[in-house]
């Protein structure tokens, strides 16, 4: 397969990642393969142009619709809470698994707030 390159670039519409996330929290590897997996799970559309066998530049357009309906299952902040506890207890974190507990989350919340 195909490996990520310390050198290349990252563009969020026109602003590059480049550089600027090299020292912070994620090492710019991180944030490719984060990307590219969101890219495969159609949460972003985005372009990865390779030079020989590494990326060169990583190209992210926007976020799709499930992206969307993504974040906004875990947005409230009650929600994450909830979902960060379950998945601990469950012991994954997986987007599938964030996705289930999210929407076992607002089930019941909307539950409790018709009396149900």
């Amino acid at each position: 397969g195909r490996s990520t390159s310390l050198s290349f670039r990252i563009f969020i519409g026109s602003y590059s990642l480049g550089t600027q996330f090299r020292k912070g929290r994620y090492e710019i590897n991180e944030i490719a393969n984060t990307l590219i997996v969101l890219n495969e799970a159609d949460f972003i559309h985005a372009d990865i142009l390779y030079a020989s066998d590494c990326i060169d530049e990583l190209l992210v357009s926007r976020i799709t619709y499930d992206g969307y309906q993504f974040i906004e299952s875990i947005r409230p902040e009650t929600v994450w809470q909830k979902v960060k506890t379950v998945g601990s207890t469950v012991g994954s974190f997986s987007t599938n698994a964030i996705s289930q507990i999210a929407v076992s989350v607002i089930t019941s919340l909307i539950n409790a707030q018709l009396g149900l």
